[in-house]
């Protein structure tokens, strides 16, 4: 879903700009703080599209540079199921969004490792976040110099009910 992509992409570069405080890794260890805001560098020989309110951003991809990342299983069940995908050569850290059934940001991670419990805890405490209605998510990649290298597609999580 083309469409889709671009709304999340446009996302994933707004939630790279705002602080995740207060989340933690699997291992229940607070996840790594960034201040570096992602950023894209577009090819010399194509100037990078421009967006404004309304309009979609860019595919990144499209912009050169950035490659994709492949979701473990881009459709895990449950409440909060454990989101993974394959490690990218050269990534420093990842960061996650899922936005809900509006495409509205719901939840969000940053850490080192390729995969996290959704909500951020392994307990079943009730006290993190939960696929309560069908959302998507998606991962990115970030070099050490907080570039953007790798784009995962959509993921689902189907919600429960």
């Amino acid at each position: 879903m083309p469409t889709m992509r671009l709304v999340v992409a446009s996302v994933m570069i707004a939630v790279a700009t705002a602080s995740c405080s207060g989340t933690t890794t699997s291992t229940g260890q607070p996840a790594q703080e960034v201040a570096t805001p992602t950023t894209v560098q577009a090819p010399s020989t194509t100037e990078a599209p421009s967006t404004t309110e309304g309009s979609p951003a860019p595919d990144l991809r499209a912009l050169g540079g950035v490659g994709g990342i492949e979701l473990v299983d881009s459709a895990p069940g449950g409440l909060r199921p454990l989101l993974a995908w394959a490690e990218v050569p050269d990534a420093a850290y990842y960061r996650v969004v899922v936005l809900d059934g509006d495409g509205k940001p719901y939840w969000g991670w940053i850490g080192t490792e390729a995969s996290v419990r959704f909500g951020g805890a392994e307990t079943d405490s009730g006290l993190t976040a939960q696929v309560h209605e069908p959302m998507t998510w998606s991962v990115v990649a970030i070099d050490s110099q907080g570039r953007t290298i790798a784009l995962s597609d959509p993921g689902s999580l189907p919600g429960e009910g």
